[in-house]
């Protein structure tokens, strides 16, 4: 996975660079050029307002159409490897985060993509527009993935847009940080929330975005999980108990659904985003505890996500823990 992010964000990088590199062609080409005396023929020559280019303007013109067509190619054959091309993904929680990350990344592989928020509503349309600044096509829409009707509003939307599904992401989540051994402070109001958005909510997604994704083709559903599925360890009782059940519902969902649609898990340990009011603190012991001396990024988990949407074409029912080995490893790593 990590050779995988490599590739995939230095592609990225230097699909970024063309389209800047295009921008600028098409300022030079346009721009008028302007005289000025040369000193040492007596003669009037012609400068672009970048820089002396020669003595005519019909040299800048030859120029700038060599630039735009080996742009343009260029530009032709990055699009006709990105993986998504011609697909539409939805990102629940897609505004912050592992969510922004991952909307990002489906983007600039040539899917168009929903950005769900609940509240976020700035955050959202940033990403929005980061994505249409490097070509790319996104939505921001409001939806609260606990209510069954504003999911469903979401997919018709979706099919009423562009006509398909073909990957969905329950990437939205909730958490209050409640210590385990503080039971009374784990209140109705917590369990009903958590559940309600990471379970629940995810189930309600899925439930509705099916029938497109059939009718689409197929499709994958990837459930962002967590490592705490495993350790029990999360920021509450309920969190961790919301994630294990996701793992076993993502189970019971790639069974119900194959062999149109796959589906699967991610389980993050810590990533350094604002998600549940984690201090700094913990991501800094998260680090030192690791069996690879740091906590998994952002782009780690995106690059996961692209991966078992675009390319694990026979993996289905799996969970992959994206932790640099830390509930594997956690008992077996030696000390120094």
């Amino acid at each position: 996975v990590d050779g995988l992010h490599d590739r995939v964000w230095s592609r990225h990088s230097a699909r970024s660079q063309l389209m800047a590199g295009l921008s600028v062609a098409g300022r030079e080409s346009a721009l008028p050029s302007r005289k000025i005396a040369s000193h040492n023929a007596g003669s009037t020559r012609l400068a672009s307002p970048i820089g002396e280019v020669g003595a005519s303007r019909k040299l800048q013109s030859t120029w700038a159409n060599d630039s735009f067509a080996a742009l343009w190619t260029m530009l032709f054959f990055e699009e006709a490897r990105m993986k998504l091309k011609g697909q539409v993904a939805i990102v629940t929680g897609g505004a912050t985060g592992m969510g922004r990350g991952i909307c990002k990344m489906l983007a600039q592989e040539g899917a168009r993509v929903l950005v769900n928020y609940r509240a976020s509503a700035d955050a959202a349309h940033e990403v929005v527009e980061e994505i249409h600044a490097t070509g790319g096509v996104a939505l921001a829409l409001a939806s609260d993935v606990q209510q069954d009707e504003q999911v469903r509003d979401m997919v018709a939307l979706v099919e009423e847009r562009w006509g398909r599904l073909d990957v969905l992401v329950n990437n939205a989540g909730w958490s209050k940080v409640t210590p385990h051994w503080k039971l009374e402070e784990l209140t109705d109001e917590i369990w009903d929330r958590t559940l309600n958005t990471n379970l629940r909510g995810a189930f309600y997604c899925c439930r509705a975005a099916v029938p497109l994704m059939r009718k689409s083709g197929g499709g994958s559903i990837i459930n962002n999980a967590s490592a705490s599925a495993y350790t029990a360890a999360g920021s509450s009782i309920v969190y961790s108990a919301s994630k294990a059940a996701m793992v076993n519902m993502t189970k019971a969902l790639a069974r119900a659904l194959a062999p149109d649609i796959r589906v699967n898990a991610i389980a993050p340990g810590l990533v350094h985003t604002r998600f549940a009011g984690w201090p700094d603190e913990a991501f800094q012991q998260g680090r030192e505890h690791s069996p690879l001396q740091r906590i998994a990024s952002v782009e780690d988990v995106a690059s996961t996500v692209l991966f078992l949407a675009a390319d694990a074409t026979a993996i289905t029912a799996e969970t992959i823990l994206i932790d640099c080995g830390a509930t594997m490893l956690a008992t077996s790593r030696p000390r120094r």
